[in-house]
């Protein structure tokens, strides 16, 4: 079924300006009948002030085999006047290089064209010809989503006998032009889209047009009449890649030699895995689908995920271990899979291990994760399982509340107005990820500058840490300890003393009439904090503590209670919230009045200390 798009957004516009916007916004997409597409895209973007100067610095995403052609670029004054137009050597090309790989096949070509007198637009366009594709447009009326969009478009021309697929993700869409040979999709007045804490990505909460082709050629032959028919295809285009050689095949199974139990197999062939090869990164996601054969992973030392993925495929193979691909949408904030749509939906891999008695998840990108352990960047989630004859959908494993529990002990020594206080955090789930993250792909002095600030304690002053991380490389658990000086929680009141304690880590939320998204708790969180204030009793021989605190709700669950231990007063905080997802309106409101009770009640909570 086929449809359109008419005007999509409603104009929420305030009688502020906005800094920046996009006055017009067009997608064309032009089928041949050979095939062959080609995109064009224009854009005009005007610039209302100072703080929208942002926008000027364009960059335009391209892969190698489909580079950009006929671009043109043009700065226009508030009149209207051309002031520049783009010229070759104003244009910058670079790779597109991420903190986590050290080669990569996508590219920018980037340049600014900025003026000095508000308003005044920039407009540009340019092509890009592709003569293989898996989809043929994935569309948002937004060039940017920070900045309001005033009006879009987008047209596809096509042979009558080229069958698509089309989704809309909003049922108030209007068609506008239905084919069989041209389509077109318009919007208008758009508001800018806000990023909200722990809420859905800009590109999940746009309106949007998908569209595929029913029948389809990229190297091989395929299809998206099924998840099934599209696995055959992925399965088809990757045939011949495991090609590890005999003495490849006959160090392998040496490594496992003597090894009985088939979990230990595997574990051994994948930290083996770790310490030879080093992940690069070819993305997935906009086409870069076939995968690099295991030997050249084998020769080169270095793959994508697709390669390692291969590799590690057939390294089991290698000992008569099966195992399958999993396309999963990557990321600690995913777009979710669209069941109902059998397409390319994915911008990673990783591998499923079936055994009689479990079933093994290898993410096989990181030197350094434990064996077996699917961390936030692809738990909970959906993923395509890839078999031949039988692909199909299933259900990522979830870090439960007792895979990210984080256990702190806070020892505070009284000097003066400030805390001496030592720390030692053991932690697991995302913060382990986090620590463990920096240790293995930091410098000493970026550590050091990321721990000061991100201190779990606010007002503090860190004079030196250590991160160890555990004896077993396949443990996913990893201990912090600091020095620091703490300021801002004590005060005197004539002879006594007023303590404070230093805050929970909370999400950092909008008020509730402020709210337009859901929230989503991903990451169950738990936290038990042991608090100690060592006492001088020669200064101060009465210590009062406060009563113990608990809070039960549907949110989360907080407890906090004292005990007196001779020169010491100990303070246990437990916090736990489960996972998730929580409306706009009364759910969203009930978290926020969760939080906001632990925060009333820790600035209510002191320890008095008397003479």
């Amino acid at each position: 079924m086929l449809y359109t798009l008419l005007t999509l957004c409603i104009w929420l516009g305030t009688p502020r300006q906005p800094d920046a916007e996009i006055i017009r916004y067009d997608s064309q997409i032009t089928i041949a009948e050979s095939g062959k597409i080609s995109y064009r895209e224009e854009v005009i973007i005007q610039v209302n002030n100072r703080q929208g100067d942002w926008i000027s610095e364009i960059e335009i995403a391209y892969s190698k085999g489909n580079k950009i052609e006929a671009l043109e670029a043009e700065l226009l004054d508030s009149k209207g006047q051309i002031i520049k137009k783009l010229k070759k050597k104003d244009i910058t090309e670079r790779h597109s290089i991420s903190q986590i790989a050290w080669y990569e096949d996508d590219y920018v070509k980037e340049f600014q064209l900025i003026h000095n007198q508000y308003p005044y637009q920039i407009h540009v366009s340019y092509t890009q010809d592709f003569d293989e594709y898996t989809s043929i447009a994935r569309w948002t009326p937004y060039y940017r989503y920070q900045v309001p969009t005033r009006a879009a478009q987008l047209s596809l021309t096509k042979p009558a006998n080229f069958n698509i697929n089309i989704l809309r993700t909003d049922t108030t869409l209007i068609r506008h032009s239905n084919g069989p040979t041209y389509y077109e999709w318009t919007a208008q007045n758009c508001p800018a889209l806000s990023s909200e804490t722990d809420g859905p990505s800009r590109y999940e909460l746009s309106p949007k047009i998908i569209i595929t082709p029913d029948q389809f050629v990229y190297d091989q032959p395929g299809s998206y009449e099924s998840w099934a028919t599209y696995g055959d295809w992925s399965l088809a285009l990757n045939q011949g890649c495991s090609d590890l050689t005999t003495a490849d095949q006959i160090a392998i199974r040496k490594l496992v030699e003597g090894i009985e139990d088939d979990h230990e197999k595997i574990k051994t062939l994948y930290n083996h895995m770790q310490d030879q090869v080093r992940y690069i990164y070819v993305g997935i996601e906009y086409g870069g689908l076939k995968s690099y054969p295991a030997s050249y992973v084998s020769t080169n030392k270095y793959g994508d995920c697709k390669a390692l993925t291969t590799y590690m495929q057939s390294t089991l193979a290698a000992i008569d271990i099966d195992s399958y691909p999993v396309f999963v949408y990557a990321g600690d904030n995913p777009v979710p899979m669209i069941d109902s749509f059998p397409s390319h939906q994915s911008n990673h891999v990783i591998l499923c291990v079936p055994l009689a008695s479990d079933t093994v998840w290898l993410e096989n990108t990181s030197n350094s994760a434990p064996f077996g352990y699917l961390g936030s960047f692809t738990q909970n989630r959906k993923g395509l399982f890839v078999k031949k004859g039988e692909s199909q959908l299933v259900n990522l494993p979830k870090l439960e509340i007792d895979e990210i529990a984080t256990t702190r002990r806070i020892d505070i020594t009284l000097n003066g107005d400030k805390y001496l206080t030592k720390f030692r955090g053991i932690y697991r789930g995302e913060n382990y990820e986090y620590y463990h993250g920096i240790k293995k792909n930091l410098s000493s002095s970026q550590i050091d500058k990321r721990i000061k600030q991100d201190f779990p304690i606010s007002k503090a002053e860190v004079n030196q840490w250590n991160i160890v991380t555990a004896e077993d490389r396949n443990e996913a658990i990893i201990e912090m300890t600091a020095e620091a000086t703490i300021y801002g929680l004590t005060k005197n009141y004539g002879s006594n003393k007023v303590l404070f304690l230093p805050k929970s880590q909370l999400i950092k939320l909008d008020d509730p009439d402020e709210r337009q998204s859901e929230l989503r708790i991903r990451v169950p969180k738990n936290v038990t904090d042991s608090i100690i204030f060592n006492i001088d009793t020669n200064q101060f021989s009465q210590l009062h503590k406060p009563e113990n605190i608990i809070i039960d709700t549907q949110a989360g669950q907080y407890s906090l209670d004292f005990y007196l231990e001779d020169q010491k007063v100990l303070c246990v905080r437990q916090l736990t919230m489960p996972r998730a997802t929580y409306a706009v309106g009364e759910s969203y409101e009930a978290f926020y009045d969760f939080q906001q009770s632990i925060k009333n009640a820790e600035r209510k909570t002191t320890i008095t200390l008397k003479p």
